[in-house]
C-alpha cells in the first residue's frame, strides 16, 4: 500500500516537473535494454522516503533553473518572478533564442508565452552607449497586433530604462512586449510572429527638459531651442522619453502640455535629432498553448 502511494508521488513529480520536456523513445529503450540485460536477474526494489525526497528536490531545482533564466517571466513579473503564479506560467514558456548583434549592441529574442489571447516576448539587450528602442510593429499570421498600452518596454524606451546621459552597465537588460488579442486563437494551432524594433541614438548630445513645468510656452521654447542647436531634448523624468520639437505639427497649440507622436521613427529622426542605429526584424513560430 505504501509502495503504491510512493510510486504515485514519484509519478506526479515527474509529470509536473518535466511536462515541458520532449520524450526520447530511443533513449528510453536503450535504458531499458541496459537495465534488463540478458542474463541479469530482475529484482523488485522498494522506493524509500529518502529517495523520494531527493528526486523531488532535484525536479524542483530543474524547474527553478529554467524558470529563473526566462526573460519573459522576468519581464512579466519583475520582482515577483519567484511567485507561484510565475512558476505556473513558466511551464508554458517557449524558447526562441534568436540573436542579432553589431558593434553597437546585442539583441536576444529569448522566449515567449502565448495562450492564444496573450502574447508576451522576453528580449535582452546589451549596449555600451545609450540606445533608444522603438517597437514599430508586431504581426501574428500576417495580421497587425497592437501592444498592451504601457505594458511593453520596447515602446520608446532607452535600453535598461537608464537616463541617456549615463553610461550603461556591462550587463544584459531585460525588455519585453505584450499583446492582447480581441479574438483569441484556438489552442493547438501554430502561429507565425513577426516583430520590428528600430534602434536609435542621439545624433549629438542630449539635454533634459522638465515637461511638467506650468509654463507650457516656455517648455516648448526650450525643446525647440535644443533641437535648433542639434541636441536631442529628453524628458527629465522616467522613462526619459525623447521629446519631438513642435515643428512636427503645423497647428500644434504650444499653450498645451507636451504631446508628440508615439513610435514614429521618422519624426524622431527629423524633429528630435536622432539617428537609426539598426533595425531588429525577427520571425518565429509559436504554439498556441
Amino acid at each position: 500500500m505504501e509502495d503504491n502511494r510512493n510510486k504515485q508521488i514519484i509519478q506526479q513529480v515527474f509529470e509536473t516537473s518535466l511536462s515541458g520536456m520532449k520524450e526520447d523513445p530511443w533513449l528510453a529503450q536503450r535504458v531499458l535494454n541496459k537495465a534488463h540485460g540478458e542474463g541479469e536477474k530482475r529484482v523488485k526494489k522498494k522506493w524509500t522516503v529518502g529517495l523520494i525526497l531527493v528526486i523531488v528536490i532535484l525536479m524542483c531545482s530543474l524547474v527553478g533553473l529554467a524558470w529563473n533564466h526566462s526573460y519573459v517571466i522576468q519581464f512579466l513579473f519583475g520582482k515577483e518572478a519567484d511567485s507561484d503564479e510565475a512558476q505556473l506560467l513558466a511551464a508554458q514558456v517557449q524558447s526562441i533564442d534568436i540573436v542579432q548583434k553589431s558593434d553597437a549592441y546585442v539583441c536576444t529574442v529569448k522566449d515567449a508565452y502565448f495562450d492564444g489571447k496573450t502574447l508576451a516576448v522576453g528580449i535582452g539587450f546589451q549596449a555600451d552607449t545609450p540606445i533608444y528602442l522603438v517597437g514599430e510593429e508586431v504581426k501574428v499570421n500576417g495580421e497587425h497586433v497592437d501592444y498592451v498600452e504601457y505594458g511593453s518596454t520596447i515602446e520608446e524606451m532607452w535600453v535598461g530604462n537608464q537616463a541617456p546621459n549615463e553610461k550603461l552597465a556591462a550587463e544584459e537588460w531585460i525588455h519585453g512586449m505584450e499583446c492582447i488579442f480581441a479574438q483569441p486563437l484556438p489552442k493547438g494551432e501554430r502561429a507565425e510572429v513577426t516583430m520590428h524594433i528600430t534602434l536609435l541614438k542621439p545624433r549629438q548630445g542630449v539635454k533634459t527638459v522638465d515637461v511638467y513645468q506650468e509654463n507650457h510656452l516656455a517648455m516648448w521654447a526650450e525643446i525647440d531651442a535644443l533641437y535648433d542647436q542639434g541636441l536631442t531634448p529628453v524628458s527629465a523624468d522616467e522613462p526619459y522619453e525623447v521629446l519631438i520639437s513642435s515643428g512636427w505639427h503645423e497647428t500644434l497649440d504650444r499653450t498645451n502640455a507636451y504631446q508628440g507622436p508615439l513610435c514614429d521613427v521618422d519624426a524622431l529622426v527629423r524633429y528630435a535629432n536622432m539617428e537609426v542605429v539598426d533595425r531588429v526584424e525577427v520571425t518565429f513560430m509559436l504554439n498556441v498553448q
